[in-house]
């Protein structure tokens, strides 16, 4: 049942039934933990032999056992061997049926705590950690975290991944927390105030003198920082200024980065700046697409984040100049320097500024 194949039916029939009776047998309190935990491996094992292709047809005999796993006398057990085994079956229900989201929030929360016993490197409870992090990692259903609004979760998730590494671990352990932490990066387009607080994260693992004292975590924070330059570029400055740590005392990806951030950071203009500019200036609109791309010699598309012509400029713009023969204006060659900008709001224009003034031209 690992695969997308159709199933037998008489089959499916049989495991429908044998899920049904697990779900409702979680419901019957047990003599024993070692009990419980027998009916938490065998639901464990049958779940992960449900593949997504197949969540409708088993979203009828998954509800017991979906309703029964996040009951109190589980999430909330003593004992600790016990609630990370729930947490391990609620991760396969979470892959089964992701893109969506089975659970809220506070379910979230039991398979991230299980990653605490990921320091202990043996017993029970290290195991189904290790077994969780597989799953989150191949599934990506880390992502739906992010869909949540679980962003102090992420962050928490970071921090016991970054903190619990071992050079001990084994390099698919490795590789999992990597594949995790990139994937949440890349999929952070909602909430820039989480992927500061990420960038921040990383970097304070990634200053000069923590390469040789804890070198595994070192790594780890740098993979993740290298696979994920482009989404921290943005943020990396202020993630900077916020720790009050000197460039220089960070890895060499960190300075590297740093410098390429900053030559786009002094290429911003203010809103003051750039207001003054338009008001000393006779400014001149002209609709449609006037001005072949063929043309320009030399730019570069800019992207301009939180700012849109119809707020007027509110917050930052980004400028690129450029300088060649870029229109025609009452069938004459212009001659100009400018920027060609990109819009939050789908928009595009290029600002261009000839002899005597400055001409703004929508591009579409």
């Amino acid at each position: 049942m690992g695969n997308a194949d159709a199933p037998n039916p008489s089959l499916l029939d049989l495991l429908k039934k044998i899920l049904l009776d697990f779900g409702n047998e979680l419901l019957i309190p047990c003599d024993s933990i070692e009990e419980l935990l027998q009916k938490l491996d065998k639901l464990e094992n049958l779940l992960s032999i449900i593949y997504q292709d197949f969540r409708e047809m088993f979203e009828v005999a998954l509800q017991p056992s979906k309703d029964a796993l996040i009951a109190d006398e589980f999430t909330r057990h003593a004992e600790m061997d016990v609630r990370v085994s729930v947490a391990s079956c609620i991760s396969e229900i979470v892959r089964i049926y992701a893109p969506d989201g089975p659970y809220e929030k506070e379910q979230m929360k039991i398979a991230v705590s299980a990653f605490e016993s990921l320091a202990c490197m043996s017993g029970r409870a290290y195991s189904k950690a290790v077994s969780i992090l597989g799953t989150m990692s191949y599934s990506k259903s880390c992502v739906l975290m992010l869909d949540l609004q679980c962003h102090d979760l992420v962050h928490q998730m970071f921090h016991l991944f970054l903190n619990g590494i071992r050079t001990s671990h084994s390099d698919a352990i490795f590789s999992n927390m990597e594949n995790i932490m990139t994937a949440i990066i890349r999929s952070n387009y909602d909430c820039d105030e989480s992927t500061l607080e990420l960038a921040k994260i990383l970097l304070a693992r990634l200053k000069k003198e923590n390469q040789n004292v804890s070198s595994v975590a070192f790594q780890l924070a740098e993979n993740t920082f290298k696979n994920c330059s482009n989404e921290l570029k943005t943020y990396l400055l202020e993630a900077i200024r916020c720790l009050g740590i000197p460039v220089e005392d960070y890895a060499e990806v960190v300075v590297s980065l740093f410098h390429d951030a900053t030559q786009r950071e002094n290429m911003l203009i203010s809103v003051a700046s750039l207001r003054h500019w338009l008001l000393s200036l006779d400014l001149y609109r002209l609709k449609g697409k006037l001005i072949p791309e063929k043309s320009l010699t030399h730019y570069t598309r800019a992207r301009v984040p939180h700012l849109s012509k119809k707020s007027g400029f509110q917050g930052k713009g980004c400028e690129q100049m450029f300088w060649g023969r870029v229109g025609w204006l009452q069938g004459k060659g212009l001659v100009a320097s400018g920027c060609y900008v990109d819009y939050d709001d789908g928009d595009s224009e290029i600002l261009i500024r000839p002899c005597g003034g400055m001409l703004a031209i929508d591009w579409r």
